[in-house]
């Protein structure tokens, strides 16, 4: 039997589903239905998934009729790690797939695994180490000269050799389906960084590990351009540990300090957020951070405020019991 922790973790991945992707959850509802439950599919007006145990995948899906129909697809043989996990999570999206006609639209998982399977890997080296504060520190690589940014919330996989090891077992063909067959000593170590800047005239790529790197790169594109007003909410340790973002007039940054609290503490992002004054009309909302607290984020921008899914953008970047990276941000942009 697999750890329950497995499970556990797999909440932000729900959270993520249901959130950012409303549309692939109903989609797979609408389509799997029928497996599980008396319902036609075509009569499916709402869904979304609601648990991941030991035994198997439950979603709830409600009708045209207001009718509440929950539904469960049962594992065959429970997964011992969160990848299998995930990975039958995922299953039923092409399950789905395969199950509805030819002219129904890719949905927005869909269109993302389908630009996920186009990126590259790199053999890039490092060239500068920077440590901005006491606790963030900026890496730059280079040998990039081939690497295709898209801007804004953007992050890299930096693989290294394995534990106790100076040779790369893997190269540019690497794909996450040979790493699952790869000896577990052969395996690389890795960590995701976030963009910070990219410098393509060098080759160069700067990048750290929290959600600051992703708001500073989103503020150095906006203020290329409409230089809109800005409202950044920011946490991080002590007043030691924050960084300087971009600026002009329209931008300001809110410092929480959590003054001993553990990072990842659940409310003080969400209070911040609440006290701001946001106008859903012109709201564009972008958030990165500790999984819990940028998901109740979310639920209240979506929920309260009333801002639809296409303008609310939350990503949970670690999750508190991973021991994950000191600094969080969130940041609001509204159009002027």
């Amino acid at each position: 039997m697999s750890s329950p922790s497995i499970y556990d973790e797999l909440e932000p991945v729900i959270d993520h589903l249901n959130g950012e992707h409303e549309d692939t959850a109903l989609f797979v509802m609408r389509h799997l239905a029928a497996r599980c439950a008396a319902a036609d599919p075509a009569s499916i007006v709402e869904g979304t998934f609601t648990a991941v145990s030991a035994t198997g995948i439950e979603g709830r899906a409600r009708d045209s009729d207001g009718v509440i129909v929950d539904l469960r697809w049962p594992f065959a043989d429970a997964p011992t790690t969160m990848d299998e996990v995930r990975g039958q999570m995922f299953m039923l999206l092409g399950e789905a797939r395969a199950a509805a006609d030819d002219d129904v639209p890719l949905t927005s998982l869909e269109r993302e695994f389908s630009a996920a399977s186009s990126i590259r890997t790199h053999l890039s080296y490092v060239v500068a180490v920077n440590d901005i504060n006491e606790s963030m520190r900026e890496i730059t690589f280079g040998g990039l000269a081939e690497f295709d940014s898209l801007g804004g919330d953007e992050f890299v996989y930096v693989l290294l050799p394995p534990e106790g090891r100076t040779d790369l077992t893997v190269g540019v063909d690497f794909s996450w389906e040979a790493y699952e067959q790869m000896p577990v000593e052969e395996r690389p170590r890795g960590a995701y960084y976030t963009v910070r800047r990219w410098r393509p005239d060098v080759g160069e790529l700067v990048a750290d590990e929290a959600g600051f790197g992703a708001v500073a790169a989103i503020l150095d594109q906006l203020g290329e351009s409409v230089q809109p007003i800005v409202q950044v909410v920011a946490e991080t340790s002590t007043p030691t540990q924050t960084v300087d973002f971009p600026d002009w007039d329209g931008v300001t940054v809110r410092w929480l300090f959590r003054n001993g609290r553990p990072a990842g503490s659940p409310d003080a992002l969400l209070a911040a957020v609440q006290e701001l004054d946001t106008d859903a009309e012109q709201l564009y909302a972008f958030g990165a951070a500790e999984s819990r607290a940028i998901t109740a984020v979310r639920k209240y921008l979506r929920n309260e405020v009333g801002l639809p899914a296409d303008r609310v953008s939350m990503t949970g970047y670690w999750r508190r019991e991973a021991e994950p990276a000191v600094a969080s941000a969130t940041s609001e942009s509204e159009a002027s």
